[in-house]
């Protein structure tokens, strides 16, 4: 090797003077040095890093998925990752002279620096390295180095070209190792990292650009470092504390869960539920009733089978099949109900000595007890008087781990699963498609600009993209619906809501159904019909399989069930030729209702399979005049004041104060309110405040850029809204 060795790297075009700089520019750093692949030789590559320029010392490419991605024709924005690594020839620790120390006070780390033989200058450096029988090629001073605390950066070159991301990962690791020094990590090891970017340095204190490292001697370096020691965090540290806790405690129960041993709590469920339903057991009517109420709902919502009380078996002994509960809901539901006193030994109501790791409880002052509802409640009458715990507060607070953590070990235990394999591929189905919706104008627009202008103005992407996010949160699995495709169950009251508190216009409920309506006569999603099959995935309102009950819910809570089709390319263009088709019939898409698409459908049985939820179609009910009325006698006033309002300052106004259902009758009012009134919409800025006059106590709620204020259009400020 020579100084006229050219390696390939990536390097930042621009410069930065101070770290501070380049950490708040790193995530677009990451992108956009993607695009600049550079071919150089080393003193070359410490020009570009003396000038103040970021690099990533290897060449990055686009990734499995971001190949994929194009295969599909889509757009990509791909990121420094490990994913984009391809090869690497020169590698770099960095020497802080510092370590972290957690700050009792606050919870975080402290940088602080080391002193003595651990603070390292350029001759220990070189020390080490020969020591070790490496040798740097350069060391330069990084852009938080100071006169009093230097920080270094070394940069090693090995002998041949590294492709194997493996082979990357263990050389680094060996030159971390090479300066772990009793005990202590003298370099910094989030340089394992295959995309880590290296900020420009200060000044270069040596080279030497002809040395070479061998692989081989650097893979015969036995690492030791990640086996030392490690300051402990918050989480250890409580996690230490439950266990000393538990061993005091006489309980079992507790002992195994602070010890997260779940495999013999699941072993200790299933026993005592045998034990429970034994026919030589001591019935105990309460507990037994209890459980009975758990297994019996577990059952039915996992194999949708009503079953009667004195039909029981072991169902979770089975461990090679895990039965899928259809959702989290009912999920936190079953688990709610079961009898934790079983899971304790004792019974409910009995007092019992606190349970709790924080409290040394001498007199009982625990129970078990139940609320009106049926659900199971830990409750200490000494510690915690004012709330009581369910199962799921209770196994964090004696394991110390997270919450996401204790739903998931309490699924274990029942032998249940939130997720299938095929539920976790349509979820992320779905987020692919919802961000399909969101940047339509790159996804779509470049190959079906008609259909993508027509969702625009019509204010169906939002719905769209809204819809796929919401069929995510209770999605069916296949082993119910029988249904390739994702069936969303959608209740247009909540959608109507969720759309109303966001201020979206056009969120009432009518609307949203002529929005689906005509997503469903374009071919982006499909309705189906209140005899189908599937339909019975969603009667969680109902508990009895009553088909005429179960019509009238929903038709009572306005839901839909929707199958959403895989979005291909293909979906989209047949959805522009048939939205052409009915262009060019005139079409009416603002008012269109079933009639009307039965009349430039093909036929009633298509308009019918696209209005499963008939609503009232008068095009201006009375009640909405009156309040468009309201309305617009409250913002004449406001602007006659002061010369403008919020949506706060226009629902708060004592013409509209009483009214109910204001916020959706505002969302229907809002288009021709500004229309008629001339009134126009934009965002705070903080020059308002002066233009307006606007108090002070009124400026803690208005936020620039971001709260919308509507104004009379003669205002002459340039930023109107578009």
């Amino acid at each position: 090797m020579s100084n006229t060795t050219e390696y390939s790297i990536m390097v930042d075009p621009q410069s930065f003077s101070t770290k501070e700089q380049a950490l708040k520019c790193a995530g677009l750093v990451k992108v956009r040095i993607m695009n600049h692949p550079v071919t150089a030789t080393l003193p070359e590559i410490m020009t570009y890093i003396m000038r103040g320029q970021t690099v990533i010392l290897g060449e990055l490419g686009l990734s499995d998925k971001h190949l994929k991605a194009i295969a599909k024709g889509e757009k990509i924005r791909p990121t420094a990752s490990k994913g984009t690594w391809k090869s690497q020839q020169i590698f770099a620790i960095d020497i802080d002279n510092e370590y972290k120390v957690r700050n009792k006070e606050t919870g975080k780390f402290d940088k602080v620096k080391y002193e003595g033989e651990l603070y390292l200058e350029i001759q220990d450096i070189l020390d080490i390295c020969s020591s070790r029988e490496i040798y740097p090629s350069v060391i330069y001073e990084t852009l938080s180095s100071e006169k009093n605390h230097r920080k270094y950066r070394v940069f090693f070159v090995v002998d041949n070209l590294v492709t194997n991301e493996s082979l990357r990962e263990r050389l680094t690791m060996s030159l971390v190792e090479s300066f772990f020094y009793k005990g202590y990590k003298l370099s910094d090891t989030s340089c394992t990292d295959a995309a880590r970017l290296f900020f420009g340095g200060k000044q270069i204190v040596y080279e030497n650009y002809d040395v070479v490292n061998s692989i081989k001697h650097l893979l015969d370096v036995p690492i030791t470092y990640k086996a030392a020691v490690r300051s402990k965090g918050p989480a250890a540290e409580r996690k230490d504390q439950i266990r000393n806790a538990a061993k005091k405690s006489t309980n079992q129960m507790v002992k195994l869960i602070a010890n997260h041993d779940w495999d013999e709590i699941k072993n200790i469920v299933a026993e005592r539920i045998q034990t429970a339903f034994s026919p030589t057991a001591t019935r105990h009517e309460g507990n037994l009733t209890k459980l009975e109420t758990f297994i019996s709902l577990v059952h039915r919502l996992t194999n949708n089978i009503y079953i009667t009380k004195d039909i029981m078996f072991p169902f979770w002994l089975d461990e090679l099949k895990p039965m899928v509960i259809r959702g989290r809901r009912d999920f936190y539901h079953s688990a709610s109900v079961f009898p934790m006193e079983i899971l304790f030994g004792c019974e409910a109501y009995e007092s019992i000595s606190c349970i709790l790791p924080d409290h040394e409880d001498k007199n009982p002052s625990a129970r078990f007890e139940y609320t009106s509802e049926g659900k199971s409640k830990y409750k200490c009458y000494a510690c915690c008087e004012d709330y009581s715990l369910d199962i799921f507060d209770l196994f964090e607070a004696l394991s110390g781990l997270s919450s996401t953590s204790v739903r998931h070990h309490i699924a274990y235990i029942f032998n249940l699963t939130l997720e299938t394999e095929w539920q976790k591929e349509k979820r992320r189905e779905l987020d692919d498609f919802a961000e399909m919706y969101r940047y339509a104008d790159k996804r779509i627009a470049a190959f079906a600009p008609r259909l993508y202008k027509r969702l625009r103005t019509s204010r169906l992407l939002l719905l769209l993209e809204m819809m796929m996010l919401d069929a995510k949160i209770y999605l069916p699995d296949i082993s119910i619906t029988s249904q390739e495709e994702a069936i969303y169950i959608a209740e247009v009251r909540n959608i109507s809501k969720w759309m109303q508190d966001r201020a979206v216009a056009g969120s009432s409920v009518k609307t949203i159904h002529k929005k689906m309506h005509l997503a469903a006569t374009l071919g982006l999603i499909e309705y189906l019909p209140e005899n189908s099959d599937v339909l019975f995935v969603h009667e969680a309102r109902a508990r009895k399989r009553d088909k005429i009950r179960f019509k009238g819910l929903l038709h009572q809570y306005r839901t839909n069930i929707i199958r959403i089709p895989i979005l291909t390319k293909r979906v989209f263009l047949d959805a522009e030729k048939r939205l052409k088709d009915l262009e060019d019939k005139n079409f009416s898409f603002s008012h269109a209702d079933k009639r009307e698409t039965y009349v430039w459908g093909t036929s009633e049985e298509e308009a019918s399979t696209h209005y499963v939820q008939d609503t009232k179609e008068n095009k201006k009910s009375t009640e909405t005049m009156k309040a468009f009325e309201r309305f617009k006698a409250a913002a004449e006033d406001l602007l006659e004041r002061q010369g403008y309002f919020t949506q706060k300052d226009l629902l708060s106004h004592k013409r509209i104060r009483q009214l109910k259902k204001k916020k959706e009758l505002l969302a229907i009012v809002t288009p021709e309110l500004l229309k008629t009134s001339e009134i126009e919409y934009t965002y705070y800025r903080s020059h308002y405040k002066d233009l307006y006059k606007i108090k002070q106590g009124k400026l803690q709620e208005l936020k620039p850029g971001r709260t919308k204020i509507y104004r009379r259009l003669e205002i002459g400020d340039k930023d109107k809204s578009k």
